[in-house]
Parts: C-alpha cells; structure tokens; sequence
C-alpha cells in the first residue's frame, strides 16, 4: 500500500472519529460554542427556541436530540462527555451540567414538559440512566458526587396506575434529590419522592424509595440505615493513610 493510499485512509478515518453533525430544524434554535472539543457528536434539533450551550469541555461519541420548543442545555467548562445521549421530546424542559463534571456511558431522558436536571460541579459518573419522565418534575445531583455503573435514577413511572373505583391516579411523580458528596454504588436504583442527604454512601444493587439522612450508608431492597455518622474519600491516598 502506498503512503500517499494510506494517508487518505487515516484521514477518512480521522475525518469520521472528529465528526460533528448539527441539525437545526426550525426557528430560533441556536448551538453556542466557547471553544469545546467535539469528536464523534451529533446534535439534532426539532421545535423551536431551543437553545444548546456549550462551554470549554470535551465531548465525544455522544449524542443530543431535541424535539419540542423553549428546551434548554447548558454544559459547563471543563465537563468531559463521552459515550452518552441527552434526549429531549417536549417542551420548556431544563439541563444543566457543572463545570469539571466527568460522565460517560450516561443517557439523560426528558419526556412531558417543564422538568429540571441539574447536576453539579465535580460530579462523576461511569454509566446511568436519569430520566425525568413527567409534567414539572426535578432530579438535582449535588456538587463532588461519585455514581458507578448501572444506575437507573428517575422522578416518576412514565406511565399512570389508576384506583378502579374512584378513577383517580395513585402513582404521581415525585422529585429526586441527591445532596453533595454523595457516592452511589454499581446497579443502583433511584425512585420518585427520594432525598438522599449530604455525605451519605448507597450499596450496591440498592434500592433507594425513601429518604436517606445524611452521612451514614444505607443498603439493600428497599434501602436500610446501617452505619451512621461516617464520612468518605475520593482520594485513595486518604484512607491509605488513615490505615496506617
């Protein structure tokens, strides 16, 4: 194969892997820019006054799809992306990512109208599912939390359950709120009307449907107070230390 051959070959293929498609379907969508790093992104928006905000930060092999009016996202400096979808259907919904984030493999699921995810500055995550999936509904992720993989975090169920006598629905949704320096173990769950306070450790393959007070560690199905007052560390070098 000659040099000039496989040139061309490593630039189609460099050319692919750094690709950024943007399609903007309708009127007052706007994508700003303030320097990112973009390989690999599709952004594809459907509706009207949308707008998509992208500061200093990397993102790769991700995806972002809008399809409804006055949605709003914001990415903030320093966040590295990869790996991940943010899909949008409905209207005057709201995302906002904090600054120095680092999350892959993550979907982000807007469904109805007027829901809010927030997720805060520091914050890691190695592969959830966080949807919000009905009218007015909030998920706010506290600053320095650590999520592992296969967590499932949602504020409602998507679909109605109803009382057969009186007709009335009896399975309403209900916000999700993680506090700061929180760290959710691998195969997590997270339901409706849950408050998980500052500080506090979930165990793996838990399931978290009621309040957690902060900084103890809570496990099991349904999740269970069993250590309080502790306190934990990002930092390997910390507990390294502590043990000796």
């Amino acid at each position: 194969m000659s040099n000039l051959l496989l040139n061309r070959i490593k630039a189609w293929i460099k050319e692919i892997r750094d690709s950024v498609k943007i399609k903007l379907d309708g009127k007052e969508n706007k994508v700003t820019q303030n320097n990112p790093v973009l390989k690999n992104i599709s952004i594809i928006c459907i509706g009207n006054n949308n707008n998509i905000e992208i500061q200093q930060s990397i993102l790769k092999n991700s995806t972002i799809l809008i399809n409804g009016n006055n949605n709003t996202i914001r990415i903030n400096k320093n966040t590295n992306l990869s790996e991940s979808t943010i899909k949008i259907s409905g209207n005057d919904h709201s995302l906002e990512i904090g600054s120095g984030c680092r999350i892959k493999e993550t979907s982000f699921w807007f469904e109805d109208y007027e829901n809010t995810i927030n997720m805060g500055i520091g914050t890691t995550c190695e592969g959830a599912h966080i949807a919000a999936t009905e009218n007015q509904g909030k998920i706010e992720i506290g600053y320095d939390c650590m999520l592992s993989f296969g967590i499932d975090i949602r504020n409602g169920d998507s679909h109605a359950i109803l009382d057969s006598e009186t007709g009335k629905r009896i399975n309403s949704a209900g916000d999700v709120i993680i506090g700061n320096h929180v760290w959710i173990g691998a195969h997590v769950q997270i339901v409706k009307n849950t408050i998980i306070e500052d500080g506090s450790v979930i165990g793996i393959r838990s399931l978290v449907s009621k309040n957690i007070p902060q900084n103890c560690i809570a496990a099991g199905n349904p999740a269970k107070i069993i250590k309080e007052k502790i306190k934990w560390e990002r930092d390997r070098s910390a507990w390294q230390k502590a043990t000796k």
